[in-house]
């Protein structure tokens, strides 16, 4: 098995846009001018699945009430092997990384609040 190469670094939030998902939906993401001159995109998570959840975390990650306000902001990002796997606020230790078990179960549970279906014991 190879290695993973984990690192955290600062980034700019260059922009963020909605769109398809590649799937058929419609998905969010925020594009971010990261310290070594690179620009990378983190998202795109299906808002049909996700919904308000996705956009909640980002909003309190990035330390904004509104997305349009996201441009700009300065955050942390932890990356993998050049995949960006979560974001943080610089600052504060608040951080979503959406493959964690508790970003994962909270979005199950809103999507299922959703839905009208219950979520088990």
């Amino acid at each position: 098995m190879a290695d993973t190469n984990i690192e955290e670094m600062n980034a700019v939030v260059g922009g963020w846009r909605l769109g398809d998902d590649d799937h058929g939906g419609i998905g969010i993401a925020l594009e971010f001018d990261l310290a070594n001159g690179l620009s990378q995109d983190f998202g795109m998570y299906d808002l049909r699945w996700w919904g308000g959840y996705i956009v909640e975390r980002l909003l309190a990650v990035l330390g904004v009430e509104d997305i349009k306000e996201a441009t700009g902001r300065v955050v942390r990002v932890r990356r993998e092997n050049r995949a960006i796997v979560a974001i943080g606020h610089p600052v504060r230790d608040v951080w979503f990384e959406p493959r964690s078990r508790e970003d994962h179960a909270a979005a199950i549970a809103a999507h299922r609040k959703i839905v009208g279906e219950s979520t088990p014991a």
